[in-house]
C-alpha cells in the first residue's frame, strides 16, 4: 500500500486501523461473524462502479495463451497505452501465469464497529484485538478472451491487464537480477477491485431535523495492499467522486505495482528473520506488527516502526527501478508521486528529504505530524529517506550518473538493494533483545553496519570499478550518510568523526 502521509487525503481511511487481510485464511478472515444489523443509512466516499467488458466470456474457457493486450503505464503527468507483450500467460479458467495464479473479482468484505468507543478503538473487541472482516461476497474467477485487444479503461479486464503487466515485469526484473538459484516468489491472488466495507455505528450526522445518530459506511479506495497469509494482491476501487478528477489511476503504474511486489520479494527472503523479531505484516497499516493486540511495549512499538521504515524503503527502491529508473513514471503519480520519486532531494512543499534527530523521534513515536504537510510519523516518510539516502549510495559505489542510467546500471542498482536488505534484516534480526528499552543508537546500529559492509564487500570484490579509489568511494558515502541521516550518530557517521 502506498498510503500518502499528508493531512489532506488520509479521510479515506476515516482513522480506522484497518488491520487483516481479504484472503480466505482462517487467520485473516472471520466467516462466522455475524452480519451487521443496522442498515447503513449513509455511505462516506463510497467507490466507483466498474463493468466486465465481456461478460460472456466469463462462463465459459478463455485464452489458452494471452499474447498481448493494451496496457496503461504512467509517463509524466498521465499514464499512456501501449501494447504489451504477456509470457507464460493463460486464461483458460482465470487469468494466471508465474507471477499471478488466480484473478478474481467481486470480492466483497464487511465487518461492523461503533464510533462511540473513540478512536483507536472503535474496532476493537473487549479484549482489544482488532474485529475481523466477514465476507460478504465471494469473488469470481477473472478470464480473457480476447487477445491484443484494448479492452475499456474502467472494466475489470483492463485493470486486471494493467496489473498482471506491471507485476509480471516486476517479477522477470527480479529473478533476471538475483541470479540463478534464487528461490521464485509464490504466485500471488490478483484481487481486482476488492470492496472493503467498515460500517461505523452511532455515527454522528448532521440534518434538517437536527444532529442524530446512525450507521454509516466506510470504503477503502485509492491504494493496493499486499497480504502474506492469503498470498494475495488487492488492487482497491477509486472514489466515484474523484474519478473524473485524476488523470489515472494507481493500478496503471509500474512504480506502484513493483512496490507491492517488493514486499512479496522481501518477506519471501526475510520472512524467517522478521519471525524471529515477532513481527509480522500488516496488510492495511502496510507495515509490521507484533500481534492483534490494541498496544504495545514502547521498545517494540520503536523496533516494528523502524522495520516498516525500512521495508518502505526497499519497497520504493525496487519499485523505481522496476519503473526504469524514470523520475517521470512516479512524478505524476496522484498524491504521492513527488515525494517517492527516489531520486528527488525534497518532499512536495520544499522540505528536505532528511532524517533528524526530531523526525526519527516521531517515527519511532508515531505520534505527531511533521512539516511541509508530510507527517513523520507514517513510516512512508522515512522510507523515502533512506531510499533517497541509499540510491545515492548505489550511485556512488558504481560511480553511475544519476541521469542517464543504463539497463546494466539499473540491474546493479536493483542488485545492491537486494544485497542490502539481505545484509540488513539479518543484522537486525541478531541484535534483538527481548523486553529492553532500545537507544536509537541500538535501533539505527544495524543500518550503519549494513552501509558499510555493503561497500566493503562491492569494493572489494569484481563487482566494483577497477579504477575507483575505495578509500575516496567510503568518504563520499559517509559525507552522503551525514547529510541524509544526521540522526544517525554512530561512528564512522556522527557528526564528530571525520570521514
Amino acid at each position: 500500500m502506498l498510503m500518502p502521509w499528508s493531512r489532506t487525503h488520509l479521510i479515506t481511511l476515516m482513522g480506522l486501523s484497518l488491520t487483516l487481510s481479504c484472503g480466505r485464511s482462517r487467520r485473516e478472515i472471520d466467516t462466522t461473524m455475524p452480519p451487521s444489523v443496522a442498515k447503513p443509512v449513509l455511505s462516506l466516499a463510497p467507490p466507483l462502479s466498474y463493468e466486465l467488458a465481456d461478460p460472456d466470456c466469463q462462463g465459459g474457457a478463455g485464452l489458452a495463451q494471452l499474447t498481448a493486450s493494451e496496457v496503461r503505464s504512467w509517463q509524466g503527468q498521465a499514464p499512456e497505452a501501449q501494447l504489451a507483450e504477456f509470457t507464460n500467460t493463460s486464461s483458460v479458467d482465470t487469468l494466471n501465469d508465474d507471477t499471478v495464479a488466480l484473478t478474481t473479482f467481486g470480492d466483497s468484505y464487511q465487518r461492523s464497529c461503533d464510533f462511540r468507543r473513540g478512536q483507536g478503538l472503535r474496532c476493537l473487541d473487549p479484549s482489544g484485538r482488532e474485529l475481523m472482516w466477514r465476507e460478504a461476497a465471494i469473488g469470481k474467477s477473472l478470464k480473457i478472451c480476447r487477445d491484443r485487444f484494448a479492452y475499456p479503461r474502467r472494466s475489470y479486464e483492463a485493470v486486471a491487464l494493467s496489473s498482471l503487466h506491471h507485476l509480471q515485469s516486476a517479477r522477470n526484473l527480479y529473478l533476471a537480477v538475483a541470479g540463478p538459484g534464487t528461490k521464485a516468489p509464490p504466485p500471488l491472488r490478483l484481487s481486482v477491485l476488492a470492496t472493503f466495507m467498515t460500517d461505523l455505528s452511532h455515527y454522528p450526522i448532521k440534518g434538517d431535523d437536527g444532529p442524530r445518530e446512525g450507521t454509516v459506511r466506510t470504503y477503502v479506495t485509492d491504494n493496493l495492499a499486499y497480504f502474506p497469509d492469503a498470498q494475495m494482491l488487492t488492487v482497491f476501487p477509486i472514489r466515484e467522486s474523484e474519478a473524473s478528477l485524476l488523470n489515472g489511476y494507481f493500478w496503471e503504474s509500474a512504480f506502484v505495482l513493483a512496490h507491492e511486489y517488493a514486499h512479496h520479494i522481501d518477506l519471501t527472503r526475510h520472512a524467517g528473520a522478521m519471525a524471529t523479531l515477532g513481527l509480522r505484516w500488516q496488510p492495511m497499516l502496510h507495515g509490521y506488527e507484533a500481534g492483534l493486540t490494541a498496544s504495545v511495549p514502547g521498545s517494540q512499538l520503536a523496533t516494528i516502526r523502524m522495520a516498516g521504515a525500512m521495508a518502505e524503503a526497499f519497497a520504493d527502491l525496487v519499485g523505481f527501478y522496476a519503473a526504469g529508473a524514470k523520475e517521470e513514471a512516479v512524478i505524476g503519480l496522484p498524491y504521492i508521486g513527488r515525494d517517492r520519486v527516489v531520486t528527488y532531494d525534497k518532499f512536495r512543499g520544499g522540505s528536505p528529504k532528511v532524517l533528524t534527530l526530531e523526525r526519527l523521534d516521531t517515527l519511532l513515536g508515531g505520534a505527531k505530524m511533521g512539516d511541509d504537510l508530510i507527517d513523520f510519523g507514517d513510516i512512508h516518510a522515512s522510507g523515502a529517506v533512506i531510499a533517497h539516502t541509499l540510491d545515492r549510495i548505489f550511485l556512488e559505489l558504481t560511480q553511475s550518473p544519476q541521469q542517464s542510467r543504463t539497463v546494466e546500471g539499473i540491474s546493479k542498482h536493483f542488485k545492491l538493494a537486494l544485497t542490502f536488505m539481505d545484509i540488513y534484516t539479518d543484522l537486525a534480526a541478531a541484535s534483538r533483545t527481548d523486553g529492553q528499552d532500545l537507544s536509537k543508537e541500538v535501533l539505527l546500529s544495524p543500518l550503519s553496519e549494513a552501509i558499510q559492509r555493503l561497500s566493503t564487500d562491492y569494493l572489494a570484490n569484481d563487482a566494483g570499478q577497477p579504477a575507483t579509489d575505495p578509500v575516496k568511494v567510503k568518504r563520499a558515502i559517509c559525507e552522503i550518510v551525514r547529510d541524509q541521516i544526521p540522526a544517525l550518530t554512530i561512528p564512522p557517521f556522527a557528526e564528530d568523526n571525520h570521514c
